[in-house]
Formats: structure tokens, C-alpha cells, sequence
């Protein structure tokens, strides 16, 4: 009797060709049989690498196991599924970073860790306490598909707060502010979501100042602009830890890096 081989059934081959990194879990899902064996025969035969224990990467037709740079996202999203792709990586999965970092973010709702593959440290670090409080870790996560996987990051909003809410992660103020500087999409009604969320003045402060200084790229109406002012800063606060560094946004309260000062004024 000739046995017709199913849908779901698919070859080593054809699972390698489709997930470029890939946990021993997700081979399994889509692997009959004995998926350890098959998997440690494919690398055995170099067409699979192991970049750490239980996980994963096809090697391309006519690459070394060695030459092979998988994809930081999928790695961290195969390595730790609960994971949200956070701080500096999200923006630059977003296509929004300033510049390229050797480090990839995330947070989690369970243990931090740190590891590493090849050239790429990996970290992983708690959501906001607002957040997690309030039980909206997932406010402004945004879902993108890379190498037929599913990966979770924070979306433009999210970056924008949190980003000034946790600076040293994005890169610290500067490659923040010049990273989302080159957005030119952003949902007002969820970013004054996510703002009521972390119920901060210095958050509000900050948001505020970017929103002005991107006023017409991002479309933002004057009278939102006024309502997070009513909600700035009673004091003035820093953006970043360089306080002989910084000028006043009188509007907003907050001291800014002189490297974002706008015009010959002096003023934020």
C-alpha cells in the first residue's frame, strides 16, 4: 500500500527552507517522527547549525555553518516565545534606528536572562511596573512576520514612552529623539493611552517636547499638544543623566541634551 504524504508531514529540507532559526519546540511542531534525531542529522550534514541549546539555524545552500548570521529578532522570539522585542532592537525592527547596536532587548513577564550568539548580546528585562500593575504589558505591541515566525515588539507609541521612560535601553536620549525623528505615523488616541497608563508627568513633559518638535511630520493638532501640557512637570526634570548637558523646553519643563536643540534661540 502506498503511503500519500500529508500536508502536515512535511521533509527536514522543506521545514529548514521555510524557518530560517527555529527552536527544537517549533521543529517538533512541524516534524513527525523522531524530530531530535532529524534535526541532529541535519546538522550534522551542515545544513542546520545549533546556536545554543535547543536552538536553531538553517544553513543556506553553499554557506558554512560558521558564516551563518541568523536573525537577532527570530533568535530571541525562538529562544524566550513570551518574549516582546523591546528598547533600541524595537526600533530598529521598526526600521527607525539611528543606528545599528550589537545588543537585542525584550521584555518579560518572567526571569531576566542574558546570553549570547555569535557577535549578538541577548537580554531580556521586566516590562514597566506601570504596566505590569495595571495588566497592560501588551498596550501598543505590535505583531510583525519574520522567516515565517511570529514576532512581538513594541510598536512607534510604546518606543515613544517607554523609550523615555528607560533611556539607557533605547540608546539614551539622543538615539531615541533621532531614531523616532524619521517616524511619520503615530496614533495619537493610543499613545494617550499608553501615557495615562504610566500616569507620569515627566513622561507627559517629554512626549510633549518630541510631539511639538515633530509637529507637522507626524500631524499632530495643536489643541493635543495643550492637553499634555496641562499634565507637564510641576518642576523641571532631565531627559538623561548629563545635567551640564541640557537646555530647558520652557513649555514642557523638562531639560533636553543640547544635541537636539532646534534653531539659534537656545531653547528646546
Amino acid at each position: 500500500m502506498t503511503c500519500i504524504r500529508t500536508e502536515c508531514q512535511v521533509t527536514t529540507r522543506e521545514f529548514l527552507s521555510q524557518y530560517s532559526v527555529f527552536s527544537l519546540d517549533t521543529a517538533r511542531e512541524h516534524l513527525p517522527g523522531d524530530t531530535r534525531q532529524r534535526i541532529q542529522h541535519a546538522v550534522e550534514t551542515a545544513k542546520a547549525t545549533m546556536l545554543r541549546r535547543g536552538l536553531y539555524a538553517a544553513v543556506p545552500p553553499g554557506s558554512a555553518p560558521d558564516q551563518v548570521e541568523p536573525d537577532r529578532y527570530l533568535v530571541l522570539s525562538q529562544a524566550r516565545p513570551d518574549v516582546v522585542i523591546a528598547g533600541h532592537s524595537a526600533l530598529e525592527l521598526l526600521g527607525l534606528g539611528h543606528s545599528e547596536w550589537l545588543v537585542c532587548s525584550a521584555y518579560s513577564s518572567r526571569r531576566r536572562t542574558k546570553f549570547s550568539v555569535r557577535s549578538v548580546e541577548y537580554s531580556v528585562v521586566v516590562p514597566p511596573a506601570p504596566l505590569v500593575m495595571a495588566e497592560l504589558c501588551d498596550l501598543g505591541v505590535a505583531t510583525s512576520t519574520r522567516g515565517g515566525l511570529k514576532v512581538r515588539h513594541l510598536g512607534v507609541e510604546r518606543c515613544l514612552v517607554d523609550g523615555f521612560d528607560r533611556p539607557r535601553l533605547f540608546g539614551g536620549v539622543v538615539e531615541l529623539v533621532r531614531s523616532l525623528d524619521g517616524a511619520r505615523l503615530l496614533d495619537l488616541n493610543l499613545l494617550e493611552r499608553i501615557l495615562t497608563a504610566f500616569d507620569s508627568r515627566t513622561l507627559y513633559g517629554a512626549v510633549g517636547w518630541f510631539l511639538e518638535r515633530n509637529q507637522q511630520e507626524l500631524f499632530v493638532p495643536a489643541t493635543f499638544l495643550g492637553e499634555l501640557a496641562k499634565q507637564r512637570p510641576v518642576s523641571p526634570h532631565y531627559l538623561d543623566r548629563e545635567p551640564g548637558n541640557a537646555v530647558l523646553a520652557n513649555r514642557w519643563n523638562v531639560l533636553v541634551p543640547r544635541e537636539l536643540v532646534r534653531g539659534e534661540s537656545g531653547d528646546a
